[in-house]
């Protein structure tokens, strides 16, 4: 391969390769996210296993102090608060409060 060949080249296919990544990990995201978790046994239900990889967990939060205390107990820390939110109101996943939050809880290692 000529290095004029590899100049031209070489631009589409890291192009071609950078899309492939996004997509894996759009799609390994999506396999593995549970925003069906609605109360605290559900909660640690899912975050009990030692299958790896962990899912994350999309759910309401109050925002208290207490109850993110209360996930960490369990090894599992609010990973972030999402710029879009879904605005629903609903209820804290850890204690059941009213809550507007969604946040993303992942298990640490």
């Amino acid at each position: 391969l000529a290095v004029s060949e590899f100049v031209t080249q070489s631009g589409p296919l890291l192009v071609e390769i950078q899309n492939s990544y996004l997509e894996r990990a759009k799609k390994f995201l999506a396999e593995h996210t549970n925003n069906e978790v609605q109360t605290f046994d559900e909660f640690q239900k899912v975050f009990a296993d030692d299958v790896f990889p962990q899912p994350f967990v999309i759910a309401k939060w109050c925002e208290d102090r207490q109850c993110q205390q209360q996930a960490e107990r369990l090894a599992v820390t609010i990973r972030c608060v999402p710029s879009e939110q879904s605005r629903s109101a609903g209820t804290c996943v850890i204690c059941s409060k009213e809550a507007t939050t969604d946040v993303v809880f992942a298990k640490s290692y």
